[in-house]
């Protein structure tokens, strides 16, 4: 298979203005430090019990509780349900749950957009790298339960006190040959790299971008994510 096998259509075409997701990223960076100043406890990924489905619901609620206040317009949500209905179905054929959802209506759009937030432990061991890109992470946007639904998303790394390593040796995984080529058919960005890194839909705000085919899983556009990475301070 060659890379020329991979290419579907651009997933720009799907994309809001940059505008208002880099906006919303912004004030999410901003939340998670205030809560590292009044709530520590809640967030802290090293504090035993502090499961991600327990975060990613505090940090849900607070970025609700305050996201008027920092000018936004949406509405955050999290653990929200989506079904699959299949022709002549009489009931739903798939459930899935998102972690975090900011709905929102782009500028002179009728439709409601949709930022996809899919939240992962990060450590820095082989394990936490393969959950980060496997199946229940990057993989639910490229070939899981989203690849239909989304064609660009949101990967947020929950770091503990070695977040900086671990960042590092995620990059490198990444783009292994048996894991770049295939499951997450990368696509080298406009300077020929397979990590767009510093972001480049993102700059100064997310880590670092990913674009992949997924013209092998139906006729799917493109995908971007964008991933960032909640450190302890």
């Amino acid at each position: 298979m060659t890379r020329k096998d991979w290419l579907s259509s651009s997933w720009e075409k799907a994309f809001p203005s940059r505008r208002d997701p880099k906006k919303v990223v912004q004030f999410m960076h901003e939340q998670w430090r205030e809560l590292f100043k009044t709530n520590p406890a809640a967030i802290d990924v090293d504090i035993p019990g502090n499961r991600e489905p327990k975060i990613t619901e505090f940090f849900c609620e607070h970025l609700r509780n305050n996201s008027v206040a920092g000018g936004l317009t949406g509405y955050f949500s999290y653990e929200n349900q989506h079904g699959t209905i299949e022709p002549g179905a009489t009931k739903l054929s798939r459930r899935i749950r998102t972690d975090i959802q900011y709905l929102f209506y782009a500028p002179n759009s009728p439709s409601i957009v949709h930022l996809v937030f899919e939240f992962k432990k990060l450590k820095n061991t082989a394990a936490s790298r393969k959950s980060y890109y496997g199946t229940d992470g990057m993989l639910r946007f490229i070939s899981g339960d989203y690849q239909s639904r989304w064609a660009y998303g949101f990967m947020v790394g929950l770091l503990d006190r070695e977040g900086a390593e671990a960042v590092k040796q995620l990059k490198t995984a990444l783009q292994k040959p048996g894991v770049a080529s295939h499951p997450l058919h990368l696509i080298k960005d406009i300077n020929g790299k397979l990590i767009s890194d510093p972001s480049l839909n993102m700059p100064n705000i997310a880590h670092f971008d990913t674009k992949h085919s997924r013209t092998l899983h139906g006729e799917n556009r493109d995908l971007m994510l964008c991933h960032l990475f909640f450190d302890v301070q």
